[in-house]
């Protein structure tokens, strides 16, 4: 045997989808906090802890989206709150879509365990959007880089869009899946 170690979906868990969000230019809480497992101080404890976040949603954009990042962040779970992990993933917006669909799946691990500046996390996966296909996270070429975050507050980690246009795009959250690694 390895060890203690398992795969466990974290509650709460999804009875409805969540109600839509109208991005801006700054980053927008895509779920509300307590869609979120309650992690507690020093959730990541040991070096290789791990967790993997799952999300699939539907994304409704304008006449001019610009672009649109998507980001992971390390806080308490309001818009633009906290820091955020590793790299924001983008992709240019297109125009008059109504519900497309797209999938994340991170991974975040553990690399060094500890308070302010000490601790650090690496987030790796994929995005998947209708219509502009896969990209790996971190993307467009950037660098795997952990980020410097502070484990042993009580924060969440919380998916966040924004766009750099001038109308009107949303994204809604339809199903979403905390897992802990082991």
């Amino acid at each position: 045997m390895d060890g203690p170690f398992y795969v466990d979906s974290r509650p709460p868990y999804l009875s409805a989808s969540y109600p839509s969000v109208t991005l801006s230019t700054t980053y927008k809480a895509l779920m509300p906090k307590a869609a979120y497992p309650k992690l507690g101080p020093n959730y990541f404890g040991w070096v290789g802890k791990a967790v993997r976040l799952s999300i699939f949603g539907t994304l409704t954009t304008g006449a001019t989206p610009g672009n649109i990042f998507t980001a992971l962040f390390w806080g308490d779970g309001t818009d633009a709150n906290g820091t955020q992990l590793n790299n924001n993933l983008g992709a240019s917006g297109q125009t008059g879509y109504t519900n497309q669909h797209f999938a994340i799946t991170l991974v975040v691990r553990c690399r060094a365990i500890g308070g302010s500046g000490v601790g650090t996390l690496i987030v790796t996966g994929y995005h998947f959007q209708d219509t502009w296909g896969f990209q790996t996270w971190p993307s467009g070429g950037n660098a795997i880089a952990t980020t410097t975050v502070d484990l042993s507050l009580d924060n969440i980690l919380n998916f966040q869009m924004n766009r750099s246009g001038s109308t009107a795009e949303s994204a809604q959250v339809h199903d979403f899946i905390f897992e802990a690694l082991n």
